[in-house]
């Protein structure tokens, strides 16, 4: 008897001692606060790489009068994000060198080289190459919001109070739990602006890798009286990186329900611009 008192007195010492062990589980401020540490980690880590994006386009037919054909575009571009010289902000850019398989420019790494040092004078070449890059793409629309990085500035530390954010469901991913967090913008102006400046909200879903903070996919939604926007992006792991790297995007553009405009980008052949502008990451 007396025993199995001992024996019952040990596992119940023991299982208070491992109860005592056991990590804290993140709260849901946690998640978010680690979530914003990810996306500072990740401007720096890849803040100097140059990718390849192969981005499918296609212009739906939306009714009688209209258009009554598909209209397909395939882009290769190379596709960086860099620093604002001076400040906080980060800029996607986009540089088109081949349209339905026939070139446009030649293949000489503009960004890259651009961005070796980086200079006001560069930003504002930089701009022009996206401007450029833009008239590329399909369906009339002044598009400036289909980049897969996108949904990070909701997420930035200093951001994050302009915004409600509501916990949703946990789902399992590969390797961890997956925390999916819906989020609403609250303030004025917001970060999206129209063609005349005027504020375009946005909503959308975030994908965030409960323990560590790493975002794995995002959506954002920007819902006008003219055209609703959907851009989803999804990441991965990539040797040669301590980040999650963009690995596709989606878009689609809605007119009163119907698509006008759809998108689908693929990246790889990531490569850092350094001092020899041509040092590839493992793929």
């Amino acid at each position: 008897m007396r025993s199995s008192a001992a024996a019952a007195f040990l596992l119940l010492a023991a299982a208070s001692l491992f109860a005592e062990q056991r990590p804290t589980p993140p709260t849901f401020a946690d998640v978010l606060a680690r979530a914003g540490a990810y996306v500072l980690t990740f401007e720096q880590e890849f803040s100097n790489v140059v990718c390849e994006e192969l981005y499918e386009q296609q212009m739906l037919p939306t009714g009688p009068g209209q258009r009554r054909f598909a209209l397909d575009r395939t882009l290769r571009s190379d596709f960086t994000v860099v620093q604002v010289p001076g400040g906080t902000e980060w800029l996607p850019f986009r540089d088109v060198f081949e349209v339905d398989g026939r070139a446009v420019r030649d293949r000489e790494d503009r960004l890259s080289r651009l961005f070796l040092t980086p200079s006001a004078e560069a930003l504002q070449r930089a701009r022009a190459i996206v401007g450029e890059s833009n008239r590329y793409n399909i369906g009339g629309l002044n598009r400036t919001i289909n980049v897969p990085v996108l949904a990070f500035e909701v997420l930035r530390p200093e951001a994050q109070a302009r915004f409600q954010f509501t916990a949703g469901k946990r789902e399992r991913g590969d390797t961890t739990a997956v925390d999916v967090v819906a989020f609403r913008e609250t303030a004025r102006p917001s970060f999206v602006k129209g063609p005349n400046g005027g504020d375009m909200p946005s909503t959308g879903r975030l994908w965030i890798d409960h323990a560590t903070g790493t975002v794995r996919k995002t959506e954002i939604v920007i819902d006008t009286m003219i055209v609703r926007a959907k851009i989803t992006a999804t990441f991965g792991d990539h040797s040669g990186f301590a980040v999650a790297v963009p690995l596709e995007m989606d878009e689609e553009y809605t007119d009163r329900g119907k698509p006008v405009v759809t998108g689908r980008a693929v990246y790889s052949k990531f490569r850092k611009f350094g001092v020899d502008v041509t040092t590839e990451v493992g793929q």
